[in-house]
């Protein structure tokens, strides 16, 4: 029976500094269960700082620069590494640390350190050499010492500008803000006496976290309310007032009720814990209940549950990740309803989005959102022949709702696509049959510029739109649906590392990172190719730096192969979603 959090857990005692006017709050602190994975990812942190990034990093930001230029900033970006490297940056963390963000009253945000006994003591100095260096370096830079009650205040300020940085210490915690005001309510929280509370007493926290199992290793929250509250002031700052009232600036006021539209979000926590070679976390979205009506809220909350999605996953897939997804008819109605509503001049607008589909031959909802639904399902598989720049198949289905108007439109959609991509991009596009599907009915795709994929594999099979990189992709999918080929369910991998996916889900997924990890460095690597371009002009030598600064994360990267899977599965009751998450790492 896994406990259920109320009041922060003993381990997590930085919560109580984190004032409720910041939106975003994650919290990490230190979990003797999870040694063995941190060991994994402490070797990543050697790996990184066996390279030294900082020559890399400092010639892209220089790349630009004069010459005389150029050798000035090398110094003082030499001297600011030295002073970095002097930090011991595991150390401050090594017991609890939060990243918080405020808005309130400009965007801000906080760091706050829970390092080894003494910690703080040994690098606050350096941290203060560093703000005395930058403001050394600049004409506009301030660096000051003041107080917040009876503690001292560090504060790098930038003239006319909302840019500062602040340090504070009390102990061995050590907070590093970008707003003083953001500062200073910490410090009175941390003196015990604010007259206002932290992020984690107020009663949404505590209803968000009342239901979920307490958090060992982590805990993330987001309060929509909040954000899209200081989002609201800052546009509403900007906009300002002319003389008889109206909106000087009227682009910001339509980004005003834009953002009043799309506030149906009530908050998002996430708790993760530890057991073995697994990290579980257990997620909550809930809607704001007063917004249940609203079209936006309508958009993605009235969907049907999954029908046996592992049915059509073949056993030997390496990832598949299924779900509910969005009423594409409901969200097309939104934005046409608002541009007409709010937008000045939406009716002209919509009158000119009508006449250019009407030009161009398709409409977009009588031509694919009538009859397509909003399910869907991916599918990565291996490839039976590997096309040149892909690592294997896949596979998307998506639920239609009328599959004999599906296959009418899709094949004038098809004949559409062939006649617009040679008339405004001088483009052939080949569509043939693909015999080889033995659903019957379907189209092969083949476009010149991109046959290093693949030709893509198009066609309605009974309820479902089926677009795949081959044929044998969609067959093997096909088998499975029908019985005649194991699914994923039958994977003894599946059943040691996945969720099980029973009852109403409105979501799944699974994933060998395994996979994911290889063709990210893979992808790395090619990227790092850029690099052998010649240096001879500035933008050359930017582009250079950077591709350097890739080439050399790649052994680092390498090491990142410690994963071995991911799954998730999400449901929902009309209010909140709730998501289930496992990561399995290898073994050793």
């Amino acid at each position: 029976m896994v406990a259920r959090a109320g009041a922060p857990p003993p381990a997590f005692k930085l919560g109580r500094f984190v004032p409720n006017s910041c939106f975003c709050y994650v919290h990490r602190s230190a979990n003797p269960k999870s040694a063995q994975i941190e060991r994994h990812w402490e070797g990543v942190w050697e790996a990184l700082q066996q390279v030294d990034l900082s020559d890399a990093i400092g010639r892209a930001l220089s790349a630009e620069m004069a010459d005389a230029d150029r050798a000035e900033f090398q110094l003082q970006w030499d001297h600011i590494i030295d002073l970095g490297r002097q930090v011991a940056w595991q150390d401050m963390i090594k017991r609890e640390f939060v990243i918080a963000g405020s808005l309130d009253p400009y965007p801000s945000a906080m760091l706050l350190c829970l390092g080894k006994p003494g910690s703080a003591r040994k690098n606050l100095p350096v941290l203060l050499d560093l703000l005395r260096y930058t403001a050394s370096m600049s004409e506009i830079a301030v660096f000051r010492v003041g107080r917040s009650g009876k503690s001292k205040l560090w504060t790098l300020d930038f003239e006319n500008t909302p840019l500062s940085l602040h340090v504070f210490v009390r102990g061995d915690l050590i907070g590093i803000t970008t707003s003083k005001i953001l500062a200073r309510r910490t410090m009175k929280l941390m003196s015990g006496h604010s007259p206002g509370r932290s992020i984690t007493q107020t009663d949404k926290y505590q209803r968000a976290v009342s239901d979920l199992p307490v958090p060992e290793d982590e805990i993330a929250y987001i309060d929509f309310e909040v954000f899209a509250a200081g989002l609201g002031k800052l546009v509403e700052t900007a906009t300002g007032r002319s003389m008889d009232g109206a909106p000087e600036r009227p682009g910001l006021t339509l980004v005003a009720e834009v953002i009043d539209r799309l506030n149906v979000l009530d908050y998002t926590v996430i708790v993760q814990r530890t057991e073995g070679d697994q990290q579980f976390a257990h997620m909550v979205t809930s809607l704001r209940e007063d917004r249940l009506d609203s079209p936006v809220s309508r958009i993605f909350s009235k969907r049907p549950t999954l029908n046996r999605p592992l049915q059509v996953v073949p056993v030997e897939a390496f990832g598949f990740a299924a779900g509910s997804g969005v009423d594409f008819k409901a969200a097309y109605a939104a934005i046409l309803g608002f541009v007409g509503e709010e937008v000045p001049g939406g009716a002209e607008l919509l009158e000119g989005w009508a006449e250019f589909q009407t030009e161009v031959g398709f409409h977009l909802r009588e031509d694919l959102l009538e009859w397509i639904s909003g399910e869907y399902l991916t599918i990565s598989l291996p490839a039976v022949h590997k096309p040149l720049l892909l690592d294997g198949d896949g596979v998307l289905l998506m639920t239609v709702t009328d599959p004999k108007l599906a296959k009418e439109k899709l094949q004038s959609g098809l004949e559409k696509l062939r006649e617009l991509a040679m008339q405004h991009l001088g483009q052939t596009v080949l569509i043939s049959d693909a015999p080889g599907v033995k659903g019957g009915g379907f189209k092969k795709l083949l476009i010149p510029p991109l046959m290093m994929f693949g030709q893509p594999v198009i066609g309605i099979y009974g309820q479902t739109l089926i677009v795949a990189t081959s044929e044998s992709a969609i067959n093997k999918c096909i088998e499975t649906a029908a019985g005649r080929s194991p699914s994923i369910s039958d994977s003894p991998r599946f059943k040691a590392e996945g969720l099980p996916i029973e009852g109403p889900v409105h979501a799944a997924s699974f994933t060998d990172m395994g996979k994911t990890t290889q063709a990210a460095g893979a992808g790395i690597a090619a990227a790092a190719l850029i690099g052998m371009m010649k240096d001879t002009n500035s933008s050359e030598r930017a582009v250079a730096a950077l591709s350097g600064l890739i080439a050399q994360m790649v052994p680092v990267l390498s090491q990142i192969d410690f994963f071995s899977s991911s799954a998730s599965k999400t449901t929902f009751d009309g209010l909140t979603w709730r998501t289930e998450m496992v990561v399995t790492y290898r073994a050793d």
